[in-house]
């Protein structure tokens, strides 16, 4: 099935414009009365027949139309990174995978501060429709790493960081609220973030013995949980 992206959609309509168009005009050449599935990135997702198509916009009327659970699928913050590439990367890795929202934060480590939201939106978009995901995960601005430990509501919240001490992440039982997973950025988090996130009630928790790229351990800590909390 291909899966179309809209916002623009009342209550017997769906509207098609810009690239979404342009791929089901031209790169799929459908055709008046054919049959196309959209989401609305909102848990919502359409069976639809288009009406009207041409170069920039397609209507298409709405036939059914199926509400989908919100999954139990963790919040991701994660330290930046410097290298944007590999940043993208990660979001269209873990839309794939399943998050519910994706927070970057700008540790003492991090070698960049600000990301291009628009971008990286579609990015999301493109990554959601390719694994039939009808939720799209939230992403926020950058944050202080401090300011972000600092909100409330931290229940089932863990920081990944290496120590003897600490239990691996897949020895937590099931979570009874969508989990919060915190990553380091390049050279990890400092001793003083670490100890900030117990004091706030954050378990460290480790992912195995092998020394991790940010988005490899997003994806190891994003794919456990999800794992573990179907």
């Amino acid at each position: 099935m291909n899966l179309y992206y809209s916002t623009l959609i009342d209550r017997s309509t769906v509207t098609l414009t810009d690239q979404e168009a342009r791929h089901c005009g031209r790169v799929l050449r459908k055709k008046i009365e054919d049959r196309i599935w959209v989401m609305d990135g909102q848990g919502t997702s359409y069976e639809c027949q288009i009406s009207s198509i041409n170069k920039n916009e397609v209507v298409a009327d709405i036939l059914t139309s199926t509400a989908h659970k919100l999954p139990h699928h963790p919040h991701l913050a994660f330290g930046l990174i410097k290298n944007m590439a590999r940043i993208e990367w990660l979001y269209e890795k873990v839309t794939e995978i399943g998050v519910q929202s994706i927070t970057p934060l700008i540790c003492a480590r991090s070698e960049r501060r600000h990301l291009r939201l628009d971008r990286l939106h579609k990015i999301i978009v493109s990554a959601a429709k390719q694994s039939l995901k009808f939720h799209l995960p939230k992403i926020h601005e950058p944050v202080e790493f401090d300011a972000y430990i600092g909100q409330t509501g931290y229940r089932q919240s863990f920081i990944a960081h290496y120590s003897p001490q600490h239990k691996n992440l897949w020895e937590y039982i099931k979570t009874s609220v969508p989990p919060v997973i915190l990553i380091g950025p390049e050279g990890d988090f400092t001793t003083s973030e670490i100890a900030s996130a117990h004091d706030n009630g954050i378990v460290g928790v480790n992912l195995g013995h092998s020394r991790l790229r940010a988005e490899t351990a997003s994806i190891v800590a994003c794919t456990y949980l999800n794992a573990s909390n179907a």
